[in-house]
């Protein structure tokens, strides 16, 4: 999970450089607020499991590192960043040379594709999917397709931007 995330969080910069017409830069832009609560529900489809595994929670971020992943369900965890991202397990992050990225356009959504470049990605990944809605430009779900066909799905909802968030929530007990 910690691998997952850490990826995520290192996405956005990424995109930046990719900017096509000023389209992924506005995204980049709507997406880096000095605070965002969400919630959120992940779903992970598994061609070696008998059942997807579905997860649900609320994540909450302040500018410019503190990350608190709260799953809810089906069981309770807490994940906090305060400053201190980690290279997972020897994971470094991404670059804009380690990705191609593309842009799609449908009536309510703006769809970005990346396709991982560097080899420890590949063998993660075959692509990544960002969906963004057109008018706000969030990004409200994240799609990473594994190798092996896992995919995982994470679907944002309820989200604030620049919400009151308090310190304490990125204390770690």
């Amino acid at each position: 999970m910690k691998r997952l995330f850490t990826l995520l969080l290192a996405l956005l910069p990424v995109l930046t450089l990719h900017a096509q017409d000023g389209v992924l830069q506005r995204i980049i832009e709507a997406n880096s607020p000095d605070a965002l609560s969400a919630s959120f529900v992940m779903q992970r489809h598994s061609p070696m499991l008998l059942e997807d595994i579905k997860a649900e929670g609320v994540v909450f971020l302040k500018a410019p590192d503190k990350i608190r992943w709260e799953l809810q369900r089906p069981s309770s965890k807490v994940t906090i960043f305060n400053g201190d991202i980690p290279s997972a397990q020897h994971l470094t992050l991404p670059k804009e040379k380690d990705f191609a990225c593309s842009a799609e356009e449908t009536s309510g959504e703006l769809i970005l594709v990346l396709i991982p470049l560097r080899k420890d990605l590949k063998r993660m990944f075959t692509r990544i999917v960002l969906q963004a809605d057109k008018k706000t430009l969030l990004i409200h779900d994240v799609m990473l397709f594994g190798k092996d066909g896992e995919e995982t799905s994470i679907k944002f909802s309820n989200i604030v931007t620049d919400a009151e968030i308090p310190q304490k929530l990125f204390i770690k007990e």
